[in-house]
């Protein structure tokens, strides 16, 4: 997993996740809700990171954790039929885009791993059985 419930509680706050996982008073967050969408987006995320980097990651970068707590929190914010504002869809696209530049190797994550090299292809082929002869001119 990418994130924790404590991450998203940081970027925003215990209130409005207790409020989004159904506690009008803004008081009890639904950890099972919320894990289940932490563990949901970590999922996606590994299709995407699993294209570059060997799974599991050794560590988990802070753009990871950006990118997983941002998901979380719209997804959050979808289930709970709440407005999804233009600056929402924003981040929303602008997190896929770190995703898909992961998976394509424009985005390079700073992590302390070992990158098995991709195997050396080498051709053989057998001799002609047709062709000119060696030495063979035209006049």
């Amino acid at each position: 997993m990418y994130c924790t419930i404590d991450d998203i509680k940081a970027k925003y706050g215990t209130e409005n996740l207790a409020r989004l996982t159904g506690d009008p008073s803004g008081q009890n967050i639904d950890e099972e809700k919320i894990n289940s969408l932490i563990s949901e987006v970590s999922d996606v995320m590994n299709g995407y990171i699993g294209k570059q980097y060997n799974l599991p990651l050794s560590s988990i970068p802070g753009i990871l954790r950006k990118i997983c707590v941002d998901l979380v929190w719209l997804e959050l914010k979808k289930s709970s039929k709440a407005i999804i504002s233009d600056q929402d869809q924003r981040t929303h696209d602008a997190m896929m885009k770190m995703l898909r530049d992961i998976s394509e190797g424009k985005l390079i994550l700073q992590i302390n791993t070992t990158v098995t090299p991709k195997p050396e292809v080498t051709f053989q082929f057998k001799p002609r059985l047709f062709g000119r002869p060696q030495g063979y001119e035209e006049h």
